[in-house]
């Protein structure tokens, strides 16, 4: 299921004295069965644009599209009105109209969503997912959310025990209270609660904010499993280890505009200065043996494991 922006943009308070314009003419699409990262530094607008994938955030002008449904800034007959409007306006430059005919031609082929429907096929697991939680017991818990969208609780349940068992946790966790767990697990259950409704799409906001470094491998890999399995992942994050390690896509963000889609191998091989990123500490690695007379290609390589492989065959062939 792809997720497209047309010319989406967002602003915080508009039309106040504390308007702040967070997204400017966003032209994005994010592909289906890809693991993308949306990395940039603080502000760059990463948590605003995934935000508006299940319509947590509305559009304040362009449209967002998950697979053939759109998100709209408003109502579609009053957006249409305001379209056209536009179009007529003897104000708009040629160059606006183009847009403008372009937004109307998505609007008129594609039908508006409805939020259930939308929020179903797209998972969000926000930072600490686990303030979320509030049932007396675990299974009730991760069971909850199926059951609002209309599952019986038998087959909820039997929905809960499944994304209880893909994230780790077995059947001595069904009957305890959630608040006695420990961090990670708590984690955990509430994002099984969210794979719970086996959604098509799922966005991680800083998915591995505050846990140890072996808690959030695990809970990596856990992601890793669930892409296998056909799962669409929108990741935002501030790690390049784990962008470098895990993702397929990347999307650079700075000051509210998408500056760059790349693969994280091409990203790293030559980050530009201004986008202010950290190298993962693989790739200081491996610049470090470049710099020793190592041919490496940093295209190939992602992981500690596939470093070792390249050094191995390059002593083989003795290079």
């Amino acid at each position: 299921m792809a997720i497209k922006f047309h010319h989406l943009q967002f602003s915080y308070a508009p039309k106040s004295p504390f308007q702040f314009d967070a997204l400017h003419n966003i032209n994005l699409t994010i592909k289906e069965n890809t693991f993308t990262a949306v990395i940039g530094h603080t502000g760059s607008g990463k948590s605003t644009l995934v935000q508006h994938i299940n319509a947590l955030l509305m559009p304040t002008d362009g449209i967002v599209q998950v697979d053939e449904q759109i998100v709209l800034p408003t109502k579609t007959k009053k957006y249409i009105k305001i379209l056209k409007k536009k179009l007529k306006s003897k104000k708009t430059s040629s160059e606006t109209k183009q847009r403008l005919e372009y937004l109307l031609s998505i609007v008129e082929a594609h039908k508006t969503y409805k939020v259930k429907d939308l929020r179903k096929k797209v998972g969000v697991v926000f930072q600490f997912p686990e303030y979320q939680l509030f049932e007396e017991n675990v299974i009730k818990d991760v069971s909850f959310g199926p059951q609002n969208f209309g599952v019986s609780k038998d087959d909820a349940i039997l929905l809960a025990k499944e994304a209880l068992t893909l994230v780790g946790l077995d059947e001595s966790f069904y009957e305890r209270s959630p608040f006695e767990l420990s961090g990670g697990e708590k984690r955990r259950v509430a994002i099984a609660g969210i794979l719970a409704l086996k959604p098509e799409i799922l966005v991680l906001d800083e998915p591995t904010a505050g846990l140890d470094p072996l808690s959030a491998f695990q809970m990596m890999e856990t992601f890793k499993t669930i892409h296998r399995r056909g799962t669409t992942i929108i990741l935002v994050t501030h790690d390049m280890d784990i962008v470098l390690r895990y993702t397929t896509d990347v999307v650079v963000m700075k000051n509210g505009e998408v500056i760059e889609e790349t693969t994280p191998q091409a990203l790293f091989s030559n980050v530009k200065e201004e986008y202010s990123l950290e190298v993962p500490v693989l790739y200081e690695v491996m610049q470090e043996l470049k710099k020793r007379g190592c041919p490496l290609d940093f295209t190939k390589i992602n992981s500690i494991h596939k470093l070792a492989q390249a050094l191995k065959e390059l002593k083989e062939h003795n290079v």
